[in-house]
């Protein structure tokens, strides 16, 4: 049965609502209650052909995102006295959306046509803990692989800086600073020696383009601007890093990277709330290329897989990792979406 508008802007509240984001939660309720045949903008969702809800195209996420822009441009000013900080009733904030939607509708279609595109760097404290249980398993050189990484904020992980539990981590002078509530047993206190870093994206996004950095930084939810602040700061600490993020179909660039000698390096393939985005068919590649790697890997290059990822289970996605040779696969822990909270636990 085909999703109502309605219905995929009351699911996404709902998600909203559990990570965090009360304004995200009312304006996606508002857009709910009242976006309908009478707005053109409505009538381009009601002729999309796919699933337009969250597990689909996320057209709730498109538009909300492309409102943000608006604010973050200050191309309207009447948006922007209805945002946070602001604080304004319902019908004044859907007046000042509406005229938007009026006002702004090839920008609003631009949105729509372009899949969502976010780089979570908070993420990073539910995958920093593996890289550190690696590093101390292995003790050897790390040559990185990123899958989906978007602006590549992620594939730079050990220039920040991390507070695990009672584990200090990463470049004390960061003006990235990630500092997750933490249940469990402190992380490895492991020295890291990256000498590789490569990743990919369908559609990547340049740190150091006006028009990229925008787009990256309207997904953010406006109320949530602890999130904008330091993904701002990290974009400012790799804008000059453009061409690490190679453009790509990972189902095409991993078994060719996978195919690359690395003896005495340990290889890290790492993603995170990227599998759900992937095809069938992709997905089924990945985990066959990763396969037949980890069947040639040695005891002096070894081969890990590391991902943050849903896996029907509650609270938030889980923290996987599997190794070879032997292809041993262990759930470490799991995480908030959003990176707030990270459970380390480490269990068969």
């Amino acid at each position: 049965m085909r999703i109502t508008i309605k219905d995929a802007f009351q699911a996404q509240a709902r998600y909203c609502e559990s990570l965090g984001s009360p304004f995200m939660t009312r304006l996606c309720n508002i857009f709910a209650d009242r976006l309908n045949d009478s707005n053109a903008i409505a009538n381009y969702i009601h002729a999309w052909p796919d699933d337009i809800s969250q597990t689909g195209a996320a057209l709730p996420l498109r538009i909300t995102a492309a409102m943000h822009a608006l604010v973050l441009e200050g191309r309207d000013e009447a948006l922007e006295k209805v945002y946070p900080p602001n604080e304004v009733n319902d019908d004044f904030l859907w007046g000042a959306i509406a005229n938007a939607l009026m006002l702004y509708p090839e920008h609003f279609q631009k949105y729509l046509n372009i899949p969502p595109q976010t780089n979570e760097i908070h993420r990073l404290s539910a995958l920093v803990p593996g890289f550190l249980t690696l590093a101390d398993q292995y003790n050897l050189p790390i040559v990185l692989s990123e899958l989906g990484a978007s602006a590549g904020l992620n594939i730079f992980w050990d220039k920040y800086s991390y507070q695990l539990g009672e584990l200090s981590f990463g470049s004390w002078d960061s003006a990235v600073k990630l500092t997750p509530e933490w249940i469990g047993p402190n992380p490895p206190d492991a020295d890291i020696n990256i000498v590789e870093r490569a990743a990919c994206d369908i559609a990547p996004v340049n740190p150091g383009r006006k028009a990229d950095r925008l787009r990256l930084l309207s997904y953010i939810w406006a109320d949530q601007k602890h999130r904008f602040d330091i993904t701002q700061a990290a974009l400012d600490a790799i804008k000059y890093q453009s061409e690490i993020v190679e453009q790509a179909d990972l189902a095409d660039w991993l078994p060719a990277r996978l195919e690359l000698q690395m003896p005495d390096k340990l290889h890290v393939v790492y993603h995170s709330m990227v599998w759900k985005y992937l095809s069938e068919e992709t997905r089924t590649v990945v985990t066959e290329a990763m396969q037949q790697a980890g069947a040639r890997a040695t005891a002096s290059a070894p081969l890990a897989w590391l991902r943050m990822e849903p896996d029907g289970k509650e609270p938030g996605a889980a923290i996987i990792l599997t190794s070879w040779p032997g292809g041993e696969k262990r759930l470490l822990g799991r995480a908030d979406y959003h990176g707030r909270w990270v459970d380390w636990h480490e269990r068969l």
